[in-house]
């Protein structure tokens, strides 16, 4: 028996209305150079209304994979996370997402290099390229999935890169941290990097081991992931004051421990971008999205920023208001 058949992989999957993506998803995994024996793949629907559960009860009849899927609903991509970990046999967790297909290498390319580092208390994260039929003018989200520094995954790179799509990790370290917090509805990716590097655990990153991004993010979708992330910052912020500032600086949020200069910069931005000039700022955005789509992109993000500011602020609010309470 070869080393690499002592271990097991376990590709973890969320979903919510993602129905005809997962289906690429779920055939390139199909289609995977490691034997099926080597990996099973797990699906986790969180709430779908477009028959994801149907697809999923067809494909589970006629797939030679490992394959295993469940039902939840929860609207909460960690909490989904944590449930399809309880479900899985391997010993290395990948995760990966319902919108990003992964190279016939994602499997092996994991797992060789935990293999390579004797299953240590690394964490690798593998590209996520953006499908070139995503240039289009209903494309409103912003990408920033390029990583600095080292791409062959021998040296490591910051933890704030850590984005769950395309990832790895023992599954012994994952529960040793306790999982993600479900208690964040946006960065809970983030927020179990940064558990995982306060036990000393690194981060490296491989471009060699690939997935594409091939999901259309409406102007809807991308201004809620703006509220959402608003509101996740906040509860991260209150319940880790050792990281208020970085959060504050890292997000542009108006919170008490940023500098008076900036203060004064952020009450700038918002007389520009507030309630009342949103609505315009969008309709000129949507209005040149056919000409010019970098400066509308600029046009987005300012109103996405301002949901973040805004969801960041209502929910500090809120946590004041039980403090007074109790």
């Amino acid at each position: 028996m070869t080393k690499r058949q002592t271990h097991f992989v376990s590709v973890i999957i969320p979903n919510r209305n993602q129905v005809k993506l997962l289906s690429k998803v779920l055939t390139a995994l199909e289609k995977q150079d490691s034997a099926f024996t080597s990996y099973q793949v797990i699906v986790i629907d969180d709430g779908s209304t477009d028959g994801t559960v149907s697809f999923l009860n067809k494909f589970s009849q006629k797939t030679k994979m490992d394959f295993n899927w469940l039902r939840l609903n929860a609207h909460n991509a960690g909490l989904a996370r944590n449930r399809g970990v309880l479900s899985a046999k391997g010993d290395l967790l990948i995760f990966l997402d319902a919108d990003t297909i992964p190279q016939n290498n994602l499997v092996s390319g994991h797992l060789d290099f935990h293999l390579k580092r004797d299953f240590d208390n690394s964490v690798l994260m593998g590209a996520i390229q953006i499908s070139p039929d995503l240039d289009k003018p209903e494309q409103a989200r912003y990408y920033v999935y390029k990583l600095t520094g080292d791409h062959t995954g021998n040296h490591p790179v910051n933890w704030w890169y850590y984005r769950t799509a395309n990832t790895s990790l023992k599954k012994a370290l994952f529960d040793q941290i306790g999982g993600f917090k479900t208690s964040l509805s946006a960065l809970e990716d983030s927020e179990l990097a940064y558990r995982l590097s306060q036990k000393g655990v690194q981060f490296y990153y491989k471009a060699s081991v690939g997935v594409v991004d091939d999901h259309i993010v409406s102007l809807q979708e991308y201004l809620e992931k703006g509220r959402k992330y608003g509101a996740s910052i906040a509860t991260w912020y209150i319940q880790t004051p050792e990281l208020r500032h970085e959060l504050a600086r890292r997000y542009g949020v108006d919170a008490p421990v940023i500098s008076r200069y900036k203060r004064i910069k952020y009450s700038i931005r918002n007389i520009v971008v507030n309630r009342y000039t949103i609505p315009i700022i969008l309709r000129i955005g949507v209005a040149m999205r056919y000409m010019w789509r970098r400066l509308t992109r600029r046009f987005f993000i300012c109103v996405y920023r301002y949901y973040i500011r805004k969801e960041f602020n209502n929910t500090l609010q809120k946590f004041d208001r039980v403090l007074q309470i109790y």
